[in-house]
């Protein structure tokens, strides 16, 4: 699965579940009433097989029994409960989705009516535990799945700020961090002397043994940062005091093009999932969606077994993909 509203729970189909997760607690009044998400059992259950059988023939049908958390649960457990959270998430999306005002277009309505008709046809032609499926009940998973990725984009991109070159950037320096001041003088003569050696200089005296950093604005203090963004590259700055430790720099690489760039991806990323998080997270204060406890069991219970078959997220991706082609 691909929706990266929810990143651990919803990228099912790249197997983030090794390490199991969970909706985050939301507080909410105790009288507000549960709403189920709407989705049949035989829908709940086309989803949960699909995701099921990848797993599966990724790493052998031994997953499932081996314990993965620190009280016991096995790999199916989580699974299960990560595919719960999956179903009341998904239904969120949507809501958010008719609050807003987003919609499928009519060529994407298109593209998920071809790929529910090619999911029922193959699936027809097999005797499975949701047999009994619809039509209709398909084409609603289909449009529901794809209308939540459009969701995901839409406030994602609308609300999230470009990141600069400059906020995002990645400096590698060279080190010297000594605890005495006087000491820190001497070497400071000793760095900035024709021909010197900063690298042997630093191994031999600092105390850190971290000479070589890779650092961005985060990760010094606002007069180191200040100090060592003015440096040249092969340039030493002065001596830096924080928190009662004495700090000299030698500048490598004042700006490093492809590090920044894989920092600014994650920085996009991460600045992506806290805005759609927020929006979840504050749609689920006032409107609390759950499957039921014993309709959840009943599918628990139908959905242990081995599963191979008509796969919703394949047919899903090759929609996708054959519109993107």
């Amino acid at each position: 699965m691909e929706l990266k509203f929810r990143k651990r729970i919803l990228l099912l189909g790249c197997m983030v579940m090794l390490t199991g997760c969970a909706v985050k607690n939301v507080a909410q009044d105790i009288t507000t009433p549960v709403e189920s998400p709407g989705y049949t059992r035989a829908q709940m259950m086309m989803m949960i097989l699909s995701q099921k059988q990848e797993i599966t023939k990724a790493y052998t049908d031994e997953i499932w029994q081996k314990k993965v958390t620190d009280d016991g649960k096995t790999y199916e457990e989580v699974f299960l409960d990560d595919m719960r959270n999956f179903f009341k998430e998904l239904k969120v999306l949507n809501l958010i989705a008719a609050e807003r005002g987003i919609r499928l277009t009519t060529e994407e309505e298109a593209m998920m009516g071809e790929a529910s008709n090619q999911y029922y046809n193959e699936l027809k032609k097999q005797k499975t535990a949701f047999s009994d499926i619809s039509h209709e009940e398909v084409d609603e998973m289909f449009k529901e799945y794809a209308l939540a990725q459009k969701v995901n984009e839409t406030i994602a991109d609308s609300d999230t700020d470009e990141i600069s070159e400059e906020e995002a950037r990645v400096l590698k320096l060279q080190r010297i961090v000594v605890g005495d001041k006087n000491k820190a003088q001497e070497l400071e003569a000793q760095v900035n002397a024709e021909g010197a050696d900063f690298f042997a200089i630093a191994k031999q005296n600092s105390e850190s043994k971290d000479i070589d950093i890779e650092v961005g604005h985060e990760d010094l203090c606002e007069t180191a940062d200040k100090a060592v963004c003015a440096l040249n590259d092969g340039q030493v700055s002065s001596i830096i005091e924080d928190k009662g430790k004495f700090y000299i720099y030698k500048c490598i690489v004042g700006y490093d093009k492809e590090e920044t760039a894989k920092k600014k991806a994650k920085m996009k990323e991460k600045r992506r999932e806290d805005i759609l998080d927020s929006a979840y997270q504050s749609f689920v204060r006032t409107r609390k969606i759950d499957v039921s406890g014993s309709e959840w069991r009943r599918i628990s219970e139908q959905v242990s077994g081995d599963y191979d078959g008509a796969d919703f997220f394949l047919n899903y991706k090759g929609a996708v993909n054959r519109e993107g082609a």
